[in-house]
């Protein structure tokens, strides 16, 4: 227990003495207290309330991948200081710091949508979903913090680090455009290859009051196929570079 409170204590201290950390972290928050002014003033102007559904799957969507990179960041930036090195001899492994903050991210990823939803809803009382419904929807979406810290992770600096963040945010947000898309259009399958389209598709099935059940159990296991194979390229090269 003290090693976890250790890693996390360390990591606020990174989080919180870095001005880009700091300023991402806070990104999630301002979206969602946006929101929620802009329901308490338009909820109820129609113009405006059909645009509820995509503001908050943007913030459904954007959240793991922001505070996946803050982690992935603060592994980077160990490298590049030699924390990592100072930490090898420490019974610390690297194994155990990467299962902590990937707990630590998912559950984040799973507390934190379902409060801001909650709060979103109450200003908008626009998507009437119960929380047994929520609850497998974000806890699929939030594996994608964890594989974006190790994606991240693989960069050899921060500029790289910043400019996968930005194109893994971009791949994100792509499923938004199939609210353009008519449900009968046989590119939209095209989406499929991204992992954040299958818990899109959830959010709309579960939405429009269909069930959900194969797009969640397809998005899983998509992260988790995914997440394995960012896992082993992440340890091959902590071990690489410590060998």
């Amino acid at each position: 227990m003290s090693a976890v409170i250790s890693i996390l204590r360390l990591d606020w201290k990174g989080i919180t003495r870095d001005q880009v950390l700091a300023l991402n972290a806070s990104v999630s928050v301002a979206v969602a207290f946006i929101i929620c002014v802009i329901g308490l003033l338009r909820a109820d102007d129609p113009a405006w309330a059909r645009w509820f559904s995509p503001m908050l799957a943007l913030s459904l969507l954007t959240g793991p991948v922001s505070w996946g990179f803050l982690f992935g960041l603060l592994m980077v930036d160990e490298k590049d200081s030699g924390v990592r090195s100072a930490l090898a001899v420490t019974p610390v492994t690297p194994e155990r710091m990467l299962l902590v903050r990937s707990l630590f991210s998912t559950g984040l990823m799973v507390v934190w949508p379902l409060l801001s939803v909650s709060a979103m809803n109450a200003a908008w009382r626009g998507v009437p979903l119960s929380l047994q419904q929520w609850v497998p929807l974000v806890g699929v979406l939030s594996l994608g913090a964890p594989l974006t810290a190790l994606t991240v992770a693989a960069a050899s600096n921060k500029v790289e680090a910043m400019a996968l963040f930005k194109g893994l945010n971009f791949l994100s947000l792509t499923p938004l455009a199939l609210f353009l898309v008519p449900a009968e259009a046989s590119y939209r399958r095209l989406f499929l290859v991204l992992p954040s389209t299958w818990g899109f598709e959830a959010f709309a099935a579960l939405r429009a009051g269909r069930p959900a059940t194969g797009w969640l159990l397809g998005a899983a296991a998509f992260h988790l196929v995914l997440l394995a194979i960012a896992l082993r390229a992440y340890t091959r090269a902590v071990y690489k570079a410590s060998s």
